[in-house]
């Protein structure tokens, strides 16, 4: 994986995410599987773990199925710890995308492509 620092509450949610998408296989990161943007606009880095980015060596990733693999999004909160955005998606490989100063996650599914927006209070999809 890439030399990015995760706080320990994002390493732990990584380690589940393996855990539990390669089961007793040695996992591989590839790019993307975790990545770092401030979505909430407070400063300090989200993270999304997409994982498209993991696979599980000599079998599947259990996080993934025909309509893509799991991606989650973890804000950053005022008391330093992270809560999940609760997209509950599956899509293909994931992209962040910055303009104006909005930051934006693409998630290309079966049917297109959903983006998500922070919208003061929540990560929503816009279209």
């Amino acid at each position: 994986m890439s030399a990015l620092e995760l706080p320990a509450e994002i390493a732990k949610l990584r380690d589940i995410s393996v855990k539990d998408g390669c089961q007793n296989e040695p996992p591989i990161f590839r790019a993307g599987f975790i990545r770092a943007a401030d979505f909430n606009g407070d400063g300090k880095p989200d993270y999304v773990i997409d994982d498209n980015g993991l696979e599980c060596k000599g079998g599947y990733n259990r996080n993934c199925g025909s309509g893509g693999c799991a991606v989650e999004v973890y804000l950053s909160t005022p008391a330093g710890t992270y809560r999940s955005a609760n997209l509950q998606r599956l899509g293909f490989q994931s992209s962040i995308s910055k303009r104006e100063g909005r930051v934006t996650l693409v998630l290309p599914g079966r049917h297109g492509p959903s983006r998500y927006r922070w919208n003061g209070r929540a990560l929503v999809e816009i279209r």
